[in-house]
Parts: structure tokens; sequence; C-alpha cells
């Protein structure tokens, strides 16, 4: 599985999860948000950890949550 966090302007990011046994998806920026994206802490510990049923583990085995998107092959979420 790939994680893309991209740094946006105004202190936002999103994120594009690849390679899993789901769809493509990603997580839009929001309005508002740490500096440190708090998904990219969770892969941080639970990689370092070797945690594999966390929240990285479950987006690998294809879980998707509340606010992630389908990614169309094009690139562009899918609309919805």
């Amino acid at each position: 599985m790939e994680m893309v966090f991209r740094k946006l302007p105004g202190n936002q990011h999103e994120i594009l999860v690849r390679a899993r046994k789901g769809p493509d998806v990603r997580l839009p920026a929001q309005p508002d948000g740490p500096s440190m994206p708090h998904d990219l802490v969770h892969a941080v510990v639970e990689t370092a950890l070797g945690i594999d049923d966390g929240f990285w583990g479950a987006m690998a085995r294809g879980a998707t949550f509340q606010g992630f998107e389908l990614v169309t092959p094009a690139g562009t979420a899918a609309p919805g």
C-alpha cells in the first residue's frame, strides 16, 4: 500500500492511498488542520510498533472510512 500525504497552502493537506486491496481513495483537504497530519502520526506509530490491525492495516485490507472518496483512474475523485 502506498500513502501520499500532500501539503497544500494554508496549513492543509490531503491523503491519497493506492495499491491496497480496495480501490484507490483520497481524503480531501479539510478547512482547518494541524501542522502534522493526524493520519501521518498513525502511520508512523503503527509502522514503528509493527501494528497490523490499526487504522492503516484496515485501510490496506480495503476498509474505507468517512470522508475518504474513491479515486477514478484519471486521478480525480469520483462524484459523490
